[in-house]
């Protein structure tokens, strides 16, 4: 799965990239309201562990996920609300469409 384009990309597009997998995963990571391991995750889904975290990736690429913990240590994650993950790419859309500056020579 490739970066999320925010200068050209929909909301919906993003969203789009939710499959059934990935879906499942974040819809149960909300049931779950708390953060968790990729493991915890695995454990909590019923989904095989070596699914989960290339999933749980993608997900924190497009938004529906988020990172806690420190560098360097197993990190905990925590699915966000579509609302969330909007607000967050209308963020990056912005970023994106700001006119960047050149740096002179």
């Amino acid at each position: 799965m490739k970066a999320v384009d925010y200068r050209n990309e929909t909301f919906d597009q993003v969203k789009g990239r939710m499959d059934s997998t990935r879906k499942e995963i974040w819809a149960k990571m909300q049931e779950a309201a708390r953060a968790m391991t990729t493991r915890e995750i695995a454990d909590f889904t019923g989904i095989d562990l070596l699914t989960v975290r290339p999933r749980i990736t993608e997900l924190c690429q497009i938004g529906f996920v988020e990172v806690e913990g420190n560098p360097g240590r197993e990190g905990k994650y925590r699915a966000v609300s579509e609302w969330v993950a909007l607000r967050k790419f209308e963020k990056e859309v912005r970023i994106a469409r700001e006119p960047q500056m050149e740096l002179p020579l």
